[in-house]
């Protein structure tokens, strides 16, 4: 029999402006009909830092909110090579032991994403599954766009503030 999994789908969103978004979708493994959408802005960013906090978001409800959720199995499912990368080549243990430091001698960016990421990946010890972004995959589209307007109703409301004063 298959393990069943939770299957977890994470994107994020950065615009030209630098603000981004991020967004998880969570499907039960057990009820088909139990699937969880989170999503958020945030300011300056970048994309790759909303990939990082999307997992993040996602393991942290998983751990911290799941009602017994962090039972099963997990598969993340990602577009961001680098999030994948990190774990599944062993990057982050480098990382670690280099004192932050990577192959080129400089300092690992998002540092404070990957140091609180870490330990829940290590956890959950998930299974890495990799999607092409923007192909039409149903999962990674609704991350995409769920990202795309948590981005653009921070980027409304800081026009509209702006417009106010």
């Amino acid at each position: 029999m298959t393990q069943e999994r939770l299957q977890v789908w994470t994107d994020g969103a950065c615009g030209k402006s630098n603000h981004g978004g991020w967004a998880f979708v969570i499907h039960h493994p057990r009820n088909p009909f139990i699937t969880l959408e989170r999503s958020g802005p945030v300011p300056n960013t970048t994309s790759q830092r909303m990939e990082l906090t999307a997992l993040l978001m996602a393991l942290k409800f998983i751990v911290q909110e799941g009602k017994g959720w962090s039972q099963f199995p997990i598969s993340v499912h990602t577009d961001s090579s680098y999030l994948k990368n990190c774990f599944t080549q062993g990057w982050h243990r480098t990382w670690v032991s280099n004192g932050w430091v990577n192959s080129k001698g400089k300092p690992v960016a998002n540092q404070d994403l990957w140091e609180l990421l870490i330990p829940l990946v290590a956890i959950s010890t998930p299974k890495w599954v990799k999607v092409k972004g923007h192909r039409g995959i149903e999962l990674n589209e609704r991350c995409d766009q769920l990202a795309v307007a948590a981005r653009k109703s921070l980027e409304t409301s800081m026009k509209e503030e702006m417009g106010t004063q």
